[in-house]
């Protein structure tokens, strides 16, 4: 029986929320204008404590660079879809 691989770095990124590294299997953030990385779990809690700053970077502060990175799994087949969605 073989053991399954331990999850991989996504890039040695690291969140800058919550300081632990971003997974290549996890959903994440990322801010085209200040290129800084946090897990989507992280960027959504961030909001629900800032509800007026939607959509901003929680680093720069800046609207309308986020790019959110959506890994969503299938049920069906396993396979994990990857999705790009900027938002706006």
């Amino acid at each position: 029986m073989t053991k399954k691989n331990k999850k991989t770095i996504y890039k040695s990124e690291e969140c800058v929320v919550c300081f632990y590294n971003i997974l290549e299997n996890e959903s994440y953030c990322y801010c085209s204008k200040c290129k800084i990385h946090s897990h989507l779990s992280c960027l959504e809690e961030w909001n629900e404590k800032n509800p007026n700053e939607e959509g901003v970077c929680c680093h720069c502060r800046q609207e309308g660079y986020l790019v959110k990175e959506l890994i969503p799994s299938c049920g069906c087949c396993g396979y994990l879809l990857f999705i790009r969605k900027k938002t706006n």
